[in-house]
């Protein structure tokens, strides 16, 4: 592979790459577990502060914080940022030290049976509950409203009253095999010795299903169930009393560096407004490395201006988002969307680990993913790994983006998704997809109903389960990437042009796409394409499982083997038809492939934990 390969843009031009300051002025130190700490101390290595929040105060550009191990239960408010590269303001866990911010309380309190509820009855049109477990043991409790610092998480909705995300425009378009429970259901999440309870709508739900909990209307009084039907009190039971946990007191710092700390447990909502467990509050040029960022109800880690709500100019974007494991967050692990005004521009997220994301059944809000960044600009998403995302997209570039290269990065069983597991929308520059592995990518048939699409879907993602995706984009780029198991097809560039979707003064036109050397195998299908304004070439086509045709035009709904491609409109020449065999090791994070075509047979090791090409295989085929 050629040094700086993944440097590059779309454009050819090398990524806008800056370096923040290593030395830094002065050193504060906060030691929760040092014998003398307080927040009246200087803040001295002998004399630590006890806080976090009290190091905050303190801070001035070109100055950082290093924090001693212990788990800190504060929500901590920096109120200033840097000014420069030079000037950073850095908050770091001291070497080898473990420092979690953590948004969870141990529940003491007195357990008594669950009471005053009905275990059957008619709750709805759809939902009649008429038999429970003779056998179950429910019971409840209450919390402590003293307990909660900036909001209880249990009293919120997880849909907020907002114009950007607001889910009451959708539930008229929700489709009949899917309701609108998840919307409705409270933030606060309760645990059982470490493991998740499953939040129910209605209270008869928990005499059906154990391992669950159910929220009063006010907040404060939990009905639950737990797995094994045992009594509280022989358990450990923990619930999320922060909505976040690090995010500035005001919008728009700048130069900020937040470097190998845990937040974990927080209750916080669906975008609307996008907050996350750690928020850069819409600033600009972070650097957020070598976290550990689980366990939010919603998102993992905002980046943007919260909402295209927000009227600004101020800079959006600039930020490093590297080095990062980002696990079990409900909506989203990592988003970012720009102000009006302004683009998310020049940032770069690499080698970030993402697993268990999404677990919330809500893609029909459309701000699911591990990444979810809209309005992308010059910016590079390389070499992350993602595994055992749930429902919706893996890596997904929203409205407007241009030359940004989502390259080198590993999917590796993506459960479900409406869409597809890479996904770039509704964009009329030049955007590149590149070098990518993605290892089973599943459909998900919730949005079906008699075989059809219901409204609320994407009537032209045919259930999804797409390696690659597109909707109302032109001139995208996908190239070099290896795809095997998807229940959709590999690569899906959706739509003829939607007229009514409106991106820089004009509609989509599904032009100009370029579908260049990549490894196709054991999908449902392998390409589609709208019109014959784009170009499909060198290819390597394995079993496909779909025997309507492999390669299909979406305009005429014409279904094509690699012959007729060629034969009626000239592509993949220079494809080829081919046996693939392909194993994954997901926790040795090894590929081992062999491609054989004719009498040229290549066997190949790939180590995915480390950078990798996909185009020096293919190569050895043309």
């Amino acid at each position: 592979m050629q040094d700086h390969y993944y440097d590059t843009l779309p454009d050819g031009t090398r990524f806008s790459f800056w370096h923040p300051q290593e030395e830094y002025g002065k050193t504060y130190y906060v030691k929760q577990q040092h014998p003398q700490a307080s927040d009246d101390n200087p803040g001295t290595e002998e004399r630590p502060f006890k806080t976090i929040n009290r190091a905050a105060q303190a801070l001035m550009p070109g100055e950082r914080v290093v924090i001693g191990e212990g788990v800190y239960k504060e929500f901590v408010r920096p109120i200033r940022g840097g000014t420069g590269p030079d000037a950073m303001i850095s908050y770091e866990a001291a070497p080898g030290e473990r420092v979690v911010l953590s948004g969870l309380e141990n529940w003491h309190t007195q357990f008594v049976p669950s009471e005053g509820w009905k275990k059957t009855g008619q709750f709805g049109q759809n939902l009649i509950v008429d038999t429970f477990d003779e056998h179950a043991r429910v019971w409840q409790g209450s919390l402590d409203f003293k307990s909660f610092e900036d909001a209880n998480p249990f009293a919120m909705l997880n849909v907020p009253p907002h114009p950007f995300g607001d889910c009451t425009f959708l539930f008229h378009k929700l489709p009949k095999a899917m309701d609108y429970r998840e919307f409705m259901m409270r933030r606060g999440l309760l645990f059982c010795d470490g493991r998740l309870l499953r939040q129910v709508e209605i209270y008869a739900e928990l005499w059906q299903s154990p391992g669950t909990y159910w929220v009063e209307d006010g907040g404060l009084t939990i009905h639950f169930r737990l797995f094994d039907d045992d009594a509280p009190e022989n358990h450990t039971l923990s619930y999320t009393a922060k909505s976040q946990l690090f995010a500035p007191s005001e919008p728009y710092f700048g130069y900020v560096r937040v470097k190998g700390l845990t937040f974990e447990y927080v209750g916080n909502g669906f975008p609307g407004s996008q907050k996350g467990a750690l928020s850069t509050y819409c600033g600009h040029h972070w650097v957020i490395e070598n976290n550990t960022v689980r366990w939010a109800n919603s998102i993992g880690i905002d980046t943007g201006h919260e909402s295209p709500m927000r009227q600004s100019d101020k800079p959006s974007g600039f930020h490093i988002i590297r080095n990062n494991l980002i696990t079990d967050c409900g909506l989203c692990g990592l988003c970012g969307v720009p102000a009006s005004s302004t683009g998310y521009e020049s940032v770069l997220i690499e080698n970030n680990r993402f697993e268990r994301n999404c677990w919330h059944n809500t893609e029909i809000l459309w701000e699911s993913g591990a990444i979810k960044v809209h309005v992308t600009r010059n910016s590079l998403i390389r070499h992350n790994m993602i595994v055992d995302n749930m429902y919706g997209p893996t890596i997904w570039t929203d409205y407007n983006n241009r030359n940004t290269r989502i390259c080198g990065n590993v999917v590796i069983d993506a459960k479900h998704t409406l869409l597809g597991s890479i996904f770039v929308e509704a964009s009329h520059y030049v955007n590149k997809v590149d070098n990518n592995v993605i290892i089973n990518v599943g459909a998900d048939y919730t949005m079906m109903h008699s075989g059809k699409i219901e409204p609320g879907g994407h009537p032209d993602a045919e259930g999804g389960g797409h390696a690659i995706y597109e909707h109302d984009t032109d001139y995208l780029i996908v190239e070099n990437n290896f795809v095997s198991g998807a229940q959709g097809s590999a690569i899906f560039m959706n739509n003829d042009g939607n007229p009514d979707r409106i991106v820089n003064g004009r509609g989509s036109l599904g032009r100009k796409f370029k579908i260049l050397g990549n490894i196709i195998d054991n999908c449902h299908g392998a390409i589609l394409l709208p019109n014959e304004d784009n170009l499909s070439d060198y290819n390597i086509f394995g079993k496909i499982l779909n025997r309507g045709g492999s390669c299909r035009l979406q305009h005429r709904n014409q279904r094509f083997n690699l012959r007729a491609w060629r034969e009626f409109l000239g592509w993949d020449v220079n494809g080829k038809e081919a046996t693939v065999t392909s194993r994954v090791d997901k926790d040795e994070l090894r590929l081992d492939l062999r491609i054989e075509c004719g009498q040229k047979i290549v066997e190949q090791s790939i180590d995915l934990s480390k950078p990798f090409t996909i185009k020096e295989l293919v190569e050895q085929f043309e």
